[in-house]
């Protein structure tokens, strides 16, 4: 079955945007075909477990999240995109239509993260790149999101109150949907240039710039100029919590890394070393996610991609999470801003999008 999208997921509720230029009645049954329903008990019974959320001939999913009970994402039906919902072990017999109208990214999937700030889900949108801007929606669903233009390098960040991204002018802008959207200060990056890696902790917005090679913080609002954490080689992603930052180096023989938050003079350490082309780095609790890859199958030349994790602060307890897995044109998966688009975690579950030789995209879940 080749040209099929599988969507698999570890537990919680699910987020779907599918394209659609008809109004619909909102929280009607969603018409999307290929979700299955993956029972919780399974998941948890053995952490080994994958369970396939997700499969069609001719579906596209441009953006996924969850949180701690639902699966949210944006999922191509014919020219445009629905955005759609259900309970993450339900997603066969109670998906959910949000949103229709939505214009689909030609960009690609996956086009966008998802991500969640409090009941609303915002995501990137535009048909270029750099993105047009953001739209917003809440979780009930909406008739139409609301929107911000914004030349939105395509990385997005969040607090509990907030999302943050930054623009080509390089300014940093944050936005909850229920006020005006703050542009908050000149971070002088690169002009047209994208970032490497963007998290917010703490007091602070951490981003690594576009030449990959130094880490900043500014005040998250905008208060204070941005200033100079540490130098590296190749930084292609950051975590952050609001003692430590993480980081990844993208060589062949890559490391993940972390400093203290207030500096990294002296106190920078490799934690992990041997990791091939590291990236997609991701802070979940006690633990941290990151994707490695690099190589590709014949004869599609699909890139191949491993799911890693450990625990924090130490980084113990190294292991490969999910091996093997395709991810398509691995031309474009290079980077943060496509690595993020390829996995969320909540505290039970991790889910992550694949494609493989048989179908055209598959999103997964196993229990952390």
């Amino acid at each position: 079955m080749r040209g099929g999208v599988l969507l698999g997921v570890l537990w919680g509720g699910t987020f779907l945007a599918a394209c659609s230029g008809n109004p619909v009645d909102l929280g009607q049954r969603g018409s999307a075909t290929g979700f299955v329903d993956a029972p919780r008990s399974g998941a948890l019974a053995n952490p080994t477990t994958t369970q396939t959320l997700y499969t069609s001939d001719s579906g596209a999913i441009y953006g996924f999240a969850i949180d701690d009970t639902s699966l949210y994402a944006l999922l191509k039906t014919g020219d445009d995109c629905e955005l759609v919902s259900c309970p993450m072990d339900r997603c066969g017999s109670e998906l959910s239509v949000l949103a229709t109208g939505l214009a689909r990214p030609d960009v690609g999937p996956p086009a966008t993260a998802i991500q969640i700030v409090g009941d609303w889900l915002f995501w990137g949108y535009g048909a270029n790149s750099p993105l047009d801007g953001v739209a917003a929606c809440p979780k009930t669903g909406c008739r139409s999101p609301t929107k911000v233009q914004s030349t939105t390098r395509g990385l997005l960040a969040t607090d509990d109150d907030y999302l943050y991204w930054t623009d080509y002018d390089g300014w940093l802008n944050r936005w909850n949907a229920e006020a005006s959207v703050e542009r908050l200060r000149y971070l002088a990056i690169d002009s047209g240039s994208e970032l490497h890696g963007l998290a917010v902790a703490g007091d602070f917005v951490y981003f690594a710039d576009a030449a990959a090679t130094a880490i900043l913080r500014a005040r998250k609002d905008g208060s204070e100029p941005p200033e100079l954490l540490l130098t590296s080689d190749a930084v292609s992603s950051i975590g952050a919590t609001p003692d430590t930052i993480y980081y990844s180096s993208a060589i062949l023989a890559g490391a993940i890394s972390s400093c203290a938050a207030t500096g990294c003079n002296g106190s920078d350490r490799t934690l992990v070393m041997n990791q091939r082309w590291p990236q997609g780095l991701r802070i979940a609790g006690a633990d941290a996610f990151w994707l490695t890859g690099g190589a590709t199958t014949a004869p599609d030349n699909l890139g191949i991609v491993s799911l890693w994790n450990c625990g924090l602060p130490e980084c113990a307890g190294v292991r490969s999470f999910v091996m093997d897995f395709e991810v398509g044109d691995l031309a474009r998966y290079n980077g943060d801003i496509d690595a993020v688009k390829r996995f969320a975690v909540n505290h039970e579950f991790v889910v992550w999008l694949e494609r493989t030789q048989e179908v055209r995209q598959a999103l997964r879940r196993r229990a952390r």
